[in-house]
């Protein structure tokens, strides 16, 4: 976030949260940074016909390269790029001549600026309204229209804690199911399975989300404990495996004797640092298709 705020800076735009907004030759510019997206560019624009639709995205297509674009969205008045770029962060000289090279290019094709209203369509007497961060121009009226209607459907939803409930119960049925390839593995071939950790997290999505969990902030955390148990039920299920072809009874005192037999506790470790280094390599790519999952919620101030 620390990027975006010295973006803003540089290119003489407003910050506030993960959004910062601007003009850039004559156009109202967004910028946000997120995990989803390490950059999006958001343009505002008069709607596009079909011609300037097809011409724009073959400019698109045709750029993809120099663009780093990894997706795009052309919506009403909304032109959305997502960037993604290299490891190092956006510079104020690239961001400088990815918005020229775009803003070029809608120039070219007479896709002007947006002056009408983004709810309603009609110009005149317009106010300066934000959308979820972006800066837009909207009758005072629509505005106020449109979170009337945004309360209302608030209102109606359904309670969710039932679906929570049942969300939570599929991410650790899903952690445990997508453990049994790890555990089968080791105990048929005797050799370390823990990369197979990587399934446990998108198993214990799978399931949160065929459960009916609701897809929100509290997600990423719920899938990320119930990962976590799986790494260490798989490891227990291991160690229950040694205590009983040892001859042994499931009992806490053989359970203590494999984690402090220095051969038995040694495999057993082992197998457990892999499996979390393989579950925080995971982490990040599930949590993307989560962010990528969620339905976007309409903030309008």
């Amino acid at each position: 976030m620390a990027n975006l705020m010295k973006l803003a800076q540089d290119l003489q735009f407003n910050f506030k949260n993960k959004y910062a907004n601007g003009k850039y030759n004559g156009y109202d510019v967004a910028l946000e940074q997120s995990m989803a997206n390490p950059m999006l560019f958001s343009f505002q624009v008069e709607p596009l016909d079909a011609a300037q639709y097809n011409q724009f995205v073959a400019f698109l297509n045709n750029n993809k390269k120099q663009l780093k674009m990894n997706q795009y969205r052309i919506k009403d008045h909304m032109i959305s790029i997502s960037w993604f770029g290299s490891l190092s962060p956006m510079s104020a000289k690239i961001a400088t001549e990815y918005l020229d090279l775009v803003t070029s290019e809608l120039r070219r094709l007479s896709i002007y600026p947006n002056d009408s209203c983004v709810l309603c369509g009609e110009k005149d007497n317009l106010t300066e309204i934000t959308i979820n961060g972006v800066k837009m121009k909207a009758h005072q009226e629509c505005k106020d229209s449109e979170i009337l209607k945004l309360k209302q459907d608030t209102s109606n939803k359904p309670i969710t804690e039932k679906h929570l409930f049942n969300g939570i119960i599929g991410a650790f049925i899903g952690a445990i199911i997508g453990s049994i390839p790890w555990i089968l593995i080791e105990i048929l071939t005797g050799f370390y399975a823990a990369v197979l950790g990587i399934l446990i997290g998108y198993s214990a999505f799978f399931l949160y989300k065929t459960f009916g969990g609701p897809l929100n902030k509290n997600t990423k955390f719920i899938i990320l404990i119930a990962t976590l148990f799986g790494v260490f039920f798989t490891n227990i299920a291991l160690a229950s495996y040694v205590i009983i072809i040892s001859g042994g009874g499931i009992m806490i005192a053989n359970y203590i004797i494999c984690y402090t037999d220095p051969d038995i506790s040694s495999m057993l470790f082992t197998d457990l640092f892999i499996g979390l280094a393989m579950t925080a390599f995971a982490i990040p790519a599930i949590f993307k298709k989560v962010i990528s999952s969620e339905k976007p919620k309409t903030i309008i101030e």
